[in-house]
């Protein structure tokens, strides 16, 4: 892996610049003038033109489909300064091209990726809105925000005339909210008033050809940013420039914009959003998708920690197949606000723990008569790595973030713990997301991007959420707790509520970016009673599906699961830990119908080795042991020879090689299913 690269959005590269107007590396290739710069790979390629201190898209084109109209795009008016260099802009990335443009004085990067159909666009412009003030006029005022949002943007004007606009809504603090996706679509018509959108996630299509470009916006959820500047605008622009063209362009408001063209519909527009993320972070065996179990889970707190609980959790571990044990808030001297041993939040510390104690982050002597160093090497002779909880101190705008990222070197330098749980991070404004930037740009420099970070999104702050930090690593989904006799915060665990987050999530985030929980099925009595989707009517092998296409989470004490559900997962987790690599590291689509209880669901993933695919299906409550799957609506192109049943239970059948069968799936069960060519 190379150390002289760039991480992590606002990093700076250390390669060597080109002055020369053509260069080739990578697999990417950029050329240019001073007026017009090319850049492109093997699948695609984009012209810009300088006008003004404007860039200009003239051509965007992937297979010969071209979706720019140029005709009254005008003659370049700027001059353009380019560099280019082969660099990464994550240390954690795919090499790639990063090309910086100079248009009227205004400095924009481009980075080209040789997997990714597209450009991911660095811009700190922000739209200047001042001056602009509505008549009260709906048609009027919708046509006269077009120059004012697209000031200083790169407007596509497009070349289909048949197009539809998604835009996916997300979500998340997961401790108040279940529905973490929701869905527009539009079908617009010329001089329809613009819709002006805000969100992370967007998509034009030709409804002809299924072709179509995916925008992907790298900042936090819209509610959680400094500014509320829109992102997106589309129209139909008779009564701006007096045609009957379609218009789009992503707004200046700061943050990256990435846009790629795609082909296939819907699974040809997952996989572009899943490109570009595995662009900024690569998959690597033996660092991502690991099964990390965190004692928390089970609503003890950190009651039970110390440091002889710990190494029963740790032989537990190692009996069951845990990749990484990993201790949540009570392993340190200092108190948090979620302590057991506090009478009330106020007595505990949240992102102010050095003020509350200056040792706060110094290992419990009481609890850890040995410090971390006999756990460290016990779960090492167990084959599992050890992991921590940590909050980052937010008081003046992260302003300790050097100290926060020093105390996590340590840990990493000191006892090689590499797994942390960033809980409590809060992105007050922009300095303070500078500051996180900053933080974990060091750590990852420093670690050679062998620190993993779960950066949680279920509590109620404002925090970086799905898009705004995509280097660090998984997204701590949720943790939500099954509870137990005499404990008052369990029953908000349901297995199918966790496997449609995980589904619906799919359609835009990488799931190995997605650290998804399981709870211990036989925990939870009364809260759940008889109800037939309580957890303990899922077999645990079925639990341990329902999540192992993200990077899955063991939200319990190990050492409390019963004998019962560890043999029912223990030879699954086996088996997924023989083909995850492959499987994580290809591509993985949902299929059927989302979750919600009586659905048949599930996912397809196409192996990394290019010779295989995976199956998995899950039979929730409905009325059929049937399903039949056409896997050439999936895998397009595809033709398998063999299916193979490597995990659940059922009967599986292919058909002509393009069509999969299964029956006598019993409910709440599931089948895997590897297929060859």
């Amino acid at each position: 892996m190379k150390k002289n690269i760039a991480v992590l959005f606002l990093f700076a590269c250390a390669c060597a610049t080109v002055s020369a107007g053509e260069l080739e590396a990578n697999g990417c290739f950029a050329k240019w003038s001073d007026t017009w710069l090319t850049v492109g790979n093997a699948n695609f390629k984009r012209t810009y033109v300088a006008h003004g201190s404007d860039l200009k898209t003239s051509s965007f084109v992937r297979g010969g489909t071209e979706w720019i109209d140029s005709s009254r795009l005008g003659a370049a008016g700027g001059k353009l300064d380019v560099k280019a260099s082969a660099a990464r802009r994550s240390i954690v990335g795919a090499d790639g091209l990063k090309v910086e443009i100079v248009t009227g004085g205004k400095t924009r990067t481009a980075w080209v990726f040789p997997t990714v159909t597209g450009v991911l666009m660095d811009d700190a412009s922000i739209v200047d809105l001042s001056g602009w003030k509505a008549s009260g006029n709906l048609y009027r005022d919708s046509f006269a925000q077009i120059p004012h949002y697209c000031r200083g943007a790169d407007v596509l004007r497009l070349k289909p005339v048949h197009i539809s606009v998604g835009a996916l809504e997300l979500v998340d603090q997961t401790d108040v909210r279940n529905e973490l996706v929701h869905r527009r679509e539009y079908l617009l018509m010329t001089r329809e008033c613009p819709p002006l959108l805000t969100g992370n996630v967007f998509w034009i299509e030709d409804t002809l050809t299924g072709e179509g470009i995916a925008f992907l916006r790298f900042a936090p959820l819209p509610a959680d940013r400094t500014r509320n500047e829109p992102d997106f605008i589309f129209a139909g622009s008779e009564g701006w420039n007096k045609d009957n063209r379609m218009w789009a362009a992503s707004i200046a408001n700061g943050y990256p914009m990435a846009e790629v063209v795609y082909r296939g519909g819907k699974y040809g527009r997952i996989a572009a959003f899943h490109s570009i993320q595995r662009a900024l972070r690569g998959y690597v065996a033996g660092r991502d998708g690991m099964f990390l179990t965190n004692t928390w889970g089970d609503g003890n707190r950190d009651s039970r920690i110390s440091e002889e609980f710990m190494m029963k959790e740790i032989a537990a571990g190692g009996e069951l197949g845990v990749d990484v044990i990993q201790v949540d808030d009570g392993w340190q001297s200092g108190k948090s606000a979620n302590s057991a041993f506090i009478k009330n939040r106020k007595d505990g510390a949240w992102s102010n723990f050095r003020a509350a104690n200056p040792d706060f982050w110094k290992p419990d002597a009481a609890k850890f008569p040995s410090g971390l160093t006999r756990l460290v090497s016990a779960a090492k002779e167990k084959g599992m790595g050890f992991g921590l909880w940590f909050g980052p101190d937010k008081t003046d705008d992260n302003a300790a973030w050097e100290q926060d990222a020093d105390t996590l070197l340590a840990f990493y330098r000191d006892f090689g713990i590499r797994y942390f749980k960033v809980d409590g991070i809060e992105t007050v404004n922009q300095k303070g997301y500078a500051n996180q930037l900053k933080m974990f740009s060091k750590m990852l420099n420093e670690s050679k991007g062998d620190m993993t970070f779960d950066l949680d999104v279920t509590g109620c702050q404002k925090r970086p959420g799905y898009f705004g930090l995509p280097d660090t690593g998984p997204l701590f989904l949720e943790n939500r707790y099954i509870g137990g006799e005499g404990k008052s915060n369990g029953g908000k665990y349901w297995p199918h509520f966790t496997l449609r987050n995980l589904w619906m999530l799919s359609e835009t985030i990488d799931p190995v970016r997605l650290r998804i929980e399981i709870a211990n099925p036989m925990h939870g009595g009364s809260f759940y009673g008889e109800d037939p989707l309580a957890p303990k009517f899922w077999r645990g092998d079925a639990l341990f599906a329902s999540v192992m296409v993200g990077s899955p989470l063991g939200w319990f004490e190990i050492s409390e699961l019963s004998p019962k559900t560890v043999a029912e997962m223990k030879p699954l987790i086996a088996t997924w830990k023989r083909e995850r690599a492959n499987l994580h590291g290809g591509l993985t689509l949902p299929v059927g119908s989302a979750p919600d209880g009586v659905a048949w669901t599930g996912f397809v993933t196409k192996g990394a080795d290019g010779k295989s695919a995976y199956v998995l299906l899950f039979r929730e409550l409905n009325q059929s042991d049937k399903f039949k799957l056409k896997l050439s609506s999936v895998l397009p192109g595809e033709r398998f020879s063999k299916a193979e049943l490597i995990g659940g239970r059922g009967e599986i059948e292919l058909d002509d090689g393009k069509k999969l069968e299964v029956e006598k799936v019993a409910k709440l069960d599931f089948v895997w299913v590897k297929l060859t060519r």
